[in-house]
């Protein structure tokens, strides 16, 4: 068998997702080996991709995380407000009425 020497790199770049693996041939190659790179080269893409939809999950989880922590966040403070609200009205109710201090 004869080696088989790439002109690329051992891993290469890839600059679209579109883009298919080419490797320029310095020496023949078998059909068996041919059959192996076109099968590492699916493979490739396809990690690519799910790799890409995993960051792209985790960012729109991030996002989803933090406006939930702002909605807490904001749900708290209105519930601090309405209390004080409600105790400062409850107070000057009580305290207005005539019949309670006599």
């Amino acid at each position: 068998l004869e080696a088989c020497h790439l002109s690329e790199a051992t891993v290469p770049k890839v600059k679209s997702s579109n883009e298919v693996l080419k490797f320029q041939i310095t020496a023949p190659i078998d059909l068996g080996q041919q059959a192996t790179l076109l099968i590492l080269q699916r493979i490739y893409h396809e990690l690519k991709v799910v790799t890409k939809r995993m960051i792209d999950t985790d960012r729109e989880e991030q996002a989803s995380n933090n406006w939930k922590f702002a909605a807490m966040v904001v749900d708290r403070l209105c519930l601090y407000v309405f209390t004080l609200f409600i105790l400062a009205s409850t107070i000057g109710i009580f305290s207005s009425a005539p019949y309670l201090v006599a």
